[in-house]
């Protein structure tokens, strides 16, 4: 901002301004930058990716929490470090000016402003207590417990973490259930989405080969043969070095399976209901001013992308994505560690967000929902880095699993 400062007067000065002419651009470029020092920490949670009022309604799991509480310290800081050093820097100018009444106005509002702060410090630690209250969902183990918990609200949170996550073995696990509307519940879960854990969902039932729950294991492995349609070498009560090189076989079969492009699953309603097709997308560039598919809405209809982003080389990424309307990202090394880095919900309106992320060389699971609601729908996903320009991410970067 100083850098725009000085360039500004520079320019004023050879554009041949009057003194009074440059003295009325600089006030009205003081008032501008102060109101954009006002109004920038609410916004900046937006330009982040993060809806903050949608997480604190909303939020059920630690990691809704944690983002919430991450969002408001972020906001408290750019009170602190932002809003209230610009007031009481307009203030000493004032002061100087001789308007005190003007300048004891400012040094007012920098004192409200430090209390937003302070009360935005203080909702983001009931956030992080909340989120640890709520870390116990984050351990495979007990969200297996949950499921057959007497508690009908533990249940059912427990199922809406797994399937939150696409586990499909926990969804798999719970559709068993003795607990009858829990079992619908993970039926018409399994149901809805069978395509997506065929695609994605084995990576949650790799990792649970390695459960300390015996009965566990035997669950995964026969999924995961039935899924391979061949025997995979993996005893369930074998040693751990036997069970590790079973491990390492399923892992070179699925590798075996990657083909180009990300599975697009499409659907008539905008909450990803009323499944009417699916097809591999080999980039994500799409701008429609009609419906994307035969038999599906222009309007109202939502589209989820999932498969895995390859990685060329250990940098720092950018990834950006520009939509209209609404679109939610999640990544990660494995399903289990996924974490969502894009939210917008919003339902109006062209938006663009970008998000920084230190990525290693190899594959990431990847998961985009996209939603319509009205006019023109648009969604773009590119990235850049040290080692690569600004573009759409390629086929050659993208990859679904064939089963």
């Amino acid at each position: 901002m100083r850098e725009c400062q000085k360039r500004l007067e520079e320019n004023l000065e050879k554009a041949n301004l009057t003194k009074e002419q440059i003295d009325r651009y600089q006030i009205l470029n003081r008032r501008r930058l102060l109101a954009a020092a006002k109004l920038y920490p609410v916004m900046h949670n937006s330009q982040m990716g993060i809806d903050l009022k949608f997480l604190e309604r909303n939020g059920k799991f630690s990691e809704d929490f944690e983002k919430a509480a991450e969002g408001r310290e972020r906001s408290a800081r750019l009170y602190e470090k932002l809003t209230v050093n610009y007031l009481l820097k307009e203030a000493e100018v004032l002061e100087k000016e001789g308007k005190v009444e003007i300048a004891q106005k400012y040094r007012q509002d920098a004192q409200k402003y430090r209390q937003k702060a302070k009360e935005n410090y203080e909702i983001a630690k009931e956030h992080r207590a909340k989120a640890e209250s709520l870390r116990r969902f984050d351990d495979t183990e007990y969200l297996m417990s949950a499921l057959e918990d007497k508690d009908p609200n533990t249940r059912s949170l427990a199922l809406e973490k797994l399937a939150r996550e696409l586990n499909y073995l926990g969804v798999l696990k719970a559709s068993k259930s003795r607990y009858e509307p829990l079992r619908q519940q993970a039926t018409e879960i399994l149901q809805k989405n069978e395509r997506l854990f065929k695609s994605i969902g084995t990576v949650a039932l790799v990792n649970a080969l390695a459960s300390d729950d015996i009965s566990i294991r035997k669950i995964a492995i026969s999924e995961l043969e039935l899924i391979a349609n061949t025997g995979l070498g993996y005893l369930p009560d074998a040693d751990e070095t036997s069970r590790r090189i079973a491990v390492e076989r399923w892992r070179g079969w699925i590798a075996a399976k990657l083909k180009p492009g990300l599975l697009g699953v499409y659907y008539r309603k905008k909450n990803f209901e009323d499944e009417i097709l699916s097809r591999v997308d080999k980039r994500i560039k799409f701008k429609w001013k009609d419906a994307p598919a035969e038999d599906m809405p222009k309007d109202q209809f939502s589209i989820r992308w999932v498969g895995k982003i390859k990685i060329p080389h250990d940098s720092v990424y950018t990834l950006s994505f520009k939509n209209d309307d609404g679109v939610e990202v999640w990544l990660g090394k494995t399903l289990d560690t996924m974490e969502q880095i894009v939210v917008d919900v919003s339902e109006y309106g062209y938006a663009g967000y970008k998000k920084e992320l230190k990525l290693e060389e190899g594959f990431y699971d990847i998961r985009i929902e996209f939603f319509e609601n009205k006019k023109d729908a648009h969604i773009e996903f590119s990235w850049d880095s040290e080692h690569i320009s600004k573009g759409i991410v390629p086929p050659e970067n993208l990859f679904h699993t064939e089963l």
